[in-house]
């Protein structure tokens, strides 16, 4: 059965009903380009998430909650404008950054508080 290659758009004969490559480093390319675009088209909204979870992990470290200051946070370099989702508490949403959840307390102060995993 004759196929083009994904990657070079060459003409092949296919071994097998699924096979899309020529050579198995086309197909090794193919895959790594593809997903090196992905993450260089979500890196922008990845990197400041990431970073705000580096910045909660070292301020936590085994505290399941505490009470920050917003200046201490932005200080830190701390985007509160990247979360990952809301989570119901007490019938407000609050925002999440991964496993964290900030609730304002006050005009400058946000708890910051771990969540629990859902399995306990």
């Amino acid at each position: 059965m004759k196929r083009n290659d994904l990657l070079t758009n060459e003409t092949f004969n296919a071994g097998r009903i699924t096979q899309k490559f020529a050579r198995a480093e086309n197909r090794i390319k193919y895959w790594n380009k593809r997903a090196t675009s992905h993450r260089r088209s979500i890196s922008h909204i990845q990197k400041p998430l990431h970073n705000n979870l580096k910045i909660l992990n070292r301020l936590m470290q085994d505290e399941v909650e505490k009470k920050f200051h917003k200046e201490y946070l932005l200080g830190c370099s701390y985007d509160f404008s990247k979360i990952t989702n809301y989570v119901s508490i007490g019938g407000k949403e609050l925002p999440c950054i991964y496993n964290y959840y900030i609730q304002p307390v006050g005009e400058n102060m946000v708890l910051i508080k771990k969540l629990k995993p859902k399995n306990d």
